[in-house]
């Protein structure tokens, strides 16, 4: 009889692996989601005689303590993450929709085979899905009597590391030092304030822009600096 093989393949690109569950916990394929966005992880069994198997997706924070299990003769788990299971197409799906901050973590399929006996029980390559949130980027003004600040708050982005920039159409660009730790919020993501003092007398209708760079995308949000009321500029997001 031909011995199975396991196909892996994260949204079409197929990894052909197999793997004895000793070996499994010493690599991990890094996947990486955005926040509120669907991802698939997909395992399939090639050269396998008989449908009779179960599917069986881990979830683990530390590779080693399993703390979610799903399986392909299970339902929906809050219609988010479930199994979709193509018994004749020997191929297993862990569908998470609408990903969050606690997601993240250590995925893997396994095949358990009961007929014929004995019960076999194949691993698959193990995911290390990482999700990740874009920052939100808003400006405001508060006038003194020779000069304005300028705060920049950046919120809703994760992990913590970010990158803030200013830059004036009257005095050119810099980067604002993090004075201070991003706050982590009750939510998971991370949010961070900064504020700078400019002159109005250097140059009147001053465009004032806050850029946030991060590994999950780049936001920026200008705003305009005048002796009359601010106007507040549009959001663009990268």
């Amino acid at each position: 009889m031909a011995q199975p093989v396991l196909h892996f393949c994260l949204l079409g690109t197929a990894l052909l692996t197999a793997f004895s569950a000793d070996s499994l916990f010493n690599q991990s394929s890094n996947v990486t989601v955005l926040r509120g966005h669907s991802v698939i992880l997909n395992c399939s069994v090639a050269n396998i005689n008989t449908p009779r198997y179960t599917s069986q997706w881990d979830f683990m924070h530390d590779k080693r303590t399993i703390i979610q299990m799903w399986r392909n003769n299970e339902n929906y788990l809050n219609n988010k993450v479930f199994v979709v299971h193509e018994k004749y197409a020997s191929l297993s799906s862990l569908v998470i929709q609408k990903a969050e901050l606690n997601h993240t973590g250590y995925y893997n399929c396994s095949i358990i085979v009961t007929i014929p006996p004995p019960t076999k029980t194949l691993y698959g390559t193990l995911f290390h899905l990482i999700v990740q949130a874009a920052p939100q980027v808003s400006l405001s003004q508060a006038h003194h009597d020779d000069s304005v600040t300028v705060t920049c708050t950046i919120s809703g982005f994760y992990p913590e590391h970010i990158k803030i920039s200013l830059c004036s159409s009257c005095t050119g660009c810099r980067e604002l030092a993090n004075s201070a730790m991003p706050v982590k919020m009750p939510d998971g993501t991370y949010s961070i304030t900064r504020s700078v003092q400019l002159g109005v007398s250097v140059c009147d209708n001053d465009i004032v822009t806050c850029t946030a760079e991060h590994q999950a995308g780049r936001n920026s949000q200008n705003i305009s600096i005048s002796q009359g009321s601010p106007r507040n500029g549009r959001s663009v997001t990268q």
